[in-house]
C-alpha cells in the first residue's frame, strides 16, 4: 500500500489564482500480492485529511470487506507498506490493525519496506 502523488484541481492561468483556490487529490493505493487486483481511493480536502486515521479506516475497511468475509478460512495478512510515518507507522494504524487482529482472531504482520 502507498499514497501516490498528490494531484491538484483546476488548470488555470494565473498563478496566484491557482494557489487561492486549488484542490488536492491524494490516491491512496492498495495492491493484493495473490489476487493480483488493486484498489484505489481518490480522496479530497473536502472529505478527508491526510491524516492517520484516514488511512487507519481505508484500510481496515479493505481488509474487512475482502479477506475477512469468511470467517472459517481466515488466513494470516501481511501488510507492506513504505515508511511515511504520518500514513503507516504510527499508533493509530497500529490500534486500527490490533482491533482487527483481536476481533477475528487473526495474525496481522505489517512490515515497512
Amino acid at each position: 500500500m502507498g499514497l501516490q502523488a498528490v494531484k491538484t484541481c483546476a488548470c488555470l492561468q494565473d498563478s496566484s489564482l491557482y494557489f487561492k483556490t486549488k484542490l488536492c487529490y491524494p490516491k491512496f493505493t492498495l495492491f493484493d500480492l495473490v489476487t493480483k487486483e488493486a484498489s484505489f481511493y481518490w480522496l479530497d480536502e473536502t472529505n478527508a485529511d491526510l491524516q492517520a486515521s484516514t488511512f487507519a479506516s481505508i484500510l481496515a475497511d479493505v481488509l474487512m470487506r475482502n479477506f475477512l468475509q469468511d470467517v472459517n478460512n481466515l488466513k494470516p495478512i501481511v501488510i507492506y507498506s513504505y515508511g511515511c510515518t504520518y500514513q503507516n507507522r504510527n499508533s493509530t494504524m497500529a490500534n486500527a490493525l490490533l482491533s482487527l487482529s483481536y476481533q477475528y482472531k487473526l495474525i496481522i504482520a505489517y512490515t515497512r519496506l
